[in-house]
Protein backbone atom coordinates (compact mmCIF):
# COMPACT_ATOMS: atom_id res chain seq x y z
CA UNK A 1 0.00 0.00 0.00
CA UNK A 2 2.73 2.37 1.01
CA UNK A 3 4.32 1.54 -2.88
CA UNK A 4 1.08 2.21 -4.39
CA UNK A 5 1.03 5.94 -2.26
CA UNK A 6 4.35 7.10 -3.18
CA UNK A 7 3.44 6.38 -6.92
CA UNK A 8 0.41 8.02 -7.25
CA UNK A 9 2.01 11.21 -5.33
CA UNK A 10 5.21 11.03 -7.62
CA UNK A 11 2.74 11.09 -10.54
CA UNK A 12 0.81 13.77 -9.22
CA UNK A 13 3.79 15.60 -8.41
CA UNK A 14 5.49 15.11 -12.08
CA UNK A 15 1.75 16.19 -13.65
CA UNK A 16 2.02 19.37 -11.43
CA UNK A 17 5.87 19.73 -12.85
CA UNK A 18 8.67 17.93 -11.15
CA UNK A 19 10.68 16.45 -13.27
CA UNK A 20 10.78 13.16 -11.46
CA UNK A 21 10.89 9.30 -12.68
CA UNK A 22 9.75 6.18 -11.04
CA UNK A 23 11.58 3.10 -11.31
CA UNK A 24 9.31 -0.07 -10.23
CA UNK A 25 11.97 -3.34 -9.43
CA UNK A 26 10.97 -6.82 -8.37
CA UNK A 27 12.44 -8.65 -5.74
CA UNK A 28 15.96 -7.32 -4.79
CA UNK A 29 18.70 -9.48 -3.40
CA UNK A 30 22.34 -10.10 -2.98
CA UNK A 31 24.99 -10.28 -0.48
CA UNK A 32 24.05 -8.84 3.05
CA UNK A 33 19.95 -9.18 2.40
CA UNK A 34 18.10 -8.80 5.35
CA UNK A 35 14.65 -9.39 4.47
CA UNK A 36 12.43 -12.55 4.84
CA UNK A 37 13.76 -13.64 1.42
CA UNK A 38 17.40 -12.98 1.95
CA UNK A 39 16.95 -14.59 5.13
CA UNK A 40 15.48 -17.78 3.50
CA UNK A 41 17.84 -17.67 0.41
CA UNK A 42 21.07 -16.78 2.96
CA UNK A 43 19.64 -19.94 5.10
CA UNK A 44 19.87 -22.31 1.87
CA UNK A 45 23.16 -20.75 0.41
CA UNK A 46 24.51 -21.89 4.23
CA UNK A 47 23.58 -25.32 3.17
CA UNK A 48 20.49 -25.07 5.24
CA UNK A 49 16.93 -26.85 4.69
CA UNK A 50 14.52 -24.55 4.28
CA UNK A 51 10.58 -24.81 4.00
CA UNK A 52 9.13 -22.69 1.16
CA UNK A 53 5.66 -22.37 -0.38
CA UNK A 54 4.98 -23.78 -3.91
CA UNK A 55 2.93 -20.71 -4.41
CA UNK A 56 3.61 -17.14 -5.60
CA UNK A 57 5.89 -15.64 -8.51
CA UNK A 58 7.85 -12.69 -8.77
CA UNK A 59 10.55 -10.97 -10.62
CA UNK A 60 14.05 -10.92 -9.27
CA UNK A 61 16.87 -8.53 -9.54
CA UNK A 62 20.86 -8.34 -8.37
CA UNK A 63 20.92 -5.23 -5.73
CA UNK A 64 24.28 -4.34 -8.30
CA UNK A 65 21.46 -4.77 -11.24
CA UNK A 66 18.80 -3.15 -9.73
CA UNK A 67 21.28 0.27 -8.34
CA UNK A 68 22.60 0.29 -12.16
CA UNK A 69 18.74 0.51 -13.08
CA UNK A 70 18.39 3.43 -10.89
CA UNK A 71 21.06 5.05 -11.88
CA UNK A 72 19.90 4.75 -15.57
CA UNK A 73 16.76 6.22 -14.56
CA UNK A 74 18.45 8.89 -13.31
CA UNK A 75 20.79 9.59 -16.53
CA UNK A 76 18.62 8.78 -19.19
CA UNK A 77 15.10 8.27 -17.87
CA UNK A 78 12.09 10.50 -19.48
CA UNK A 79 10.43 13.12 -16.64
CA UNK A 80 7.04 11.32 -15.83
CA UNK A 81 7.54 8.19 -17.17
CA UNK A 82 7.71 4.66 -15.38
CA UNK A 83 10.54 1.81 -15.62
CA UNK A 84 9.79 -1.57 -14.66
CA UNK A 85 13.35 -3.05 -13.38
CA UNK A 86 11.66 -6.92 -13.66
CA UNK A 87 14.47 -9.33 -13.34
CA UNK A 88 13.97 -12.91 -14.40
CA UNK A 89 10.51 -14.43 -13.19
CA UNK A 90 10.83 -17.32 -10.57
CA UNK A 91 9.14 -18.44 -7.58
CA UNK A 92 10.82 -18.42 -3.98
CA UNK A 93 10.51 -22.25 -4.43
CA UNK A 94 12.53 -22.09 -7.69
CA UNK A 95 15.17 -19.67 -6.68
CA UNK A 96 15.77 -21.34 -2.94
CA UNK A 97 16.32 -24.66 -4.75
CA UNK A 98 18.61 -23.11 -7.72
CA UNK A 99 20.15 -21.69 -4.32
CA UNK A 100 21.04 -24.83 -2.61
CA UNK A 101 22.21 -26.31 -5.87
CA UNK A 102 24.63 -23.49 -6.16
CA UNK A 103 25.53 -23.57 -2.85
CA UNK A 104 25.82 -27.79 -3.15
CA UNK A 105 23.67 -28.39 0.13
CA UNK A 106 19.94 -29.46 0.20
CA UNK A 107 17.08 -28.84 -1.63
CA UNK A 108 14.14 -26.87 0.21
CA UNK A 109 10.91 -28.64 1.06
CA UNK A 110 8.14 -26.92 -0.73
CA UNK A 111 4.89 -27.27 0.74
CA UNK A 112 2.14 -27.03 -1.49
CA UNK A 113 0.58 -23.62 -2.00
CA UNK A 114 -3.31 -24.57 -0.59
CA UNK A 115 -1.79 -26.33 1.93
CA UNK A 116 -0.09 -22.95 3.20
CA UNK A 117 -3.41 -20.95 2.22
CA UNK A 118 -4.92 -23.49 5.14
CA UNK A 119 -1.94 -22.90 7.31
CA UNK A 120 -2.08 -19.17 7.63
CA UNK A 121 -4.96 -18.74 9.36
CA UNK A 122 -3.95 -21.08 11.94
CA UNK A 123 -0.76 -19.14 12.15
CA UNK A 124 -2.85 -15.84 12.64
CA UNK A 125 -4.40 -17.62 15.56
CA UNK A 126 -1.03 -18.82 17.17
CA UNK A 127 0.62 -15.39 16.78
CA UNK A 128 -1.79 -14.47 19.73
CA UNK A 129 -0.23 -16.61 21.79
CA UNK A 130 3.48 -16.88 20.72
CA UNK A 131 5.93 -15.17 18.55
CA UNK A 132 6.58 -17.30 15.55
CA UNK A 133 9.64 -16.86 13.06
CA UNK A 134 9.33 -14.11 10.64
CA UNK A 135 9.98 -16.05 7.82
CA UNK A 136 6.54 -18.50 8.69
CA UNK A 137 4.46 -15.62 10.27
CA UNK A 138 1.00 -15.98 8.99
CA UNK A 139 1.87 -12.46 6.65
CA UNK A 140 5.08 -14.15 5.54
CA UNK A 141 2.54 -17.21 4.37
CA UNK A 142 0.16 -15.13 2.96
CA UNK A 143 2.77 -13.04 0.91
CA UNK A 144 4.59 -16.14 0.11
CA UNK A 145 1.27 -16.78 -2.12
CA UNK A 146 1.40 -13.71 -4.05
CA UNK A 147 2.42 -13.22 -7.51
CA UNK A 148 3.87 -10.05 -8.28
CA UNK A 149 5.48 -10.21 -12.17
CA UNK A 150 6.67 -6.81 -14.40
CA UNK A 151 7.74 -6.27 -17.66
CA UNK A 152 10.88 -4.95 -18.10
CA UNK A 153 10.59 -4.06 -21.79
CA UNK A 154 10.53 -0.53 -21.69
CA UNK A 155 13.72 0.09 -18.88
CA UNK A 156 15.98 -2.28 -21.73
CA UNK A 157 14.47 -0.22 -24.61
CA UNK A 158 14.42 3.26 -23.23
CA UNK A 159 17.35 3.37 -20.53
CA UNK A 160 19.80 -0.21 -21.76
CA UNK A 161 18.94 -1.21 -18.54
CA UNK A 162 19.19 -5.66 -18.48
CA UNK A 163 19.44 -8.18 -15.63
CA UNK A 164 21.69 -10.94 -15.05
CA UNK A 165 20.39 -14.45 -14.99
CA UNK A 166 19.08 -15.77 -11.48
CA UNK A 167 22.33 -18.04 -11.44
CA UNK A 168 24.46 -15.67 -12.12
CA UNK A 169 23.16 -13.43 -9.40
CA UNK A 170 23.07 -16.24 -6.86
CA UNK A 171 26.46 -17.08 -7.32
CA UNK A 172 27.71 -13.80 -6.59
CA UNK A 173 25.08 -13.55 -3.86
CA UNK A 174 27.14 -16.80 -2.38
CA UNK A 175 30.34 -15.25 -3.26
CA UNK A 176 29.46 -12.12 -1.20
CA UNK A 177 28.14 -13.78 1.40
CA UNK A 178 31.44 -15.75 2.16
CA UNK A 179 33.29 -12.52 1.91
CA UNK A 180 31.28 -11.12 4.69
CA UNK A 181 31.41 -14.07 7.18
CA UNK A 182 35.35 -14.54 6.38
CA UNK A 183 34.47 -18.07 4.57
CA UNK A 184 36.99 -19.31 1.75
CA UNK A 185 35.89 -18.32 -1.53
CA UNK A 186 34.80 -22.08 -2.41
CA UNK A 187 34.26 -23.33 1.37
CA UNK A 188 32.56 -24.56 4.19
Amino acid sequence: ATKATAHELVAAASAAGVAAVTVMPGVVYGPGDTSQSGTLLRRALRRHRVVVSSGGRFCWGFVDDIATGHVLAMERGVAGEAYMLAGPQHSLAEVLEAAARIAGGPPPVIIPAPTVRMIEPVARLAERIVRLPGTYSAEALRASQATYLGNPTKAKRELGWSARSLEDGLAETLRGERARSGQAPGGD
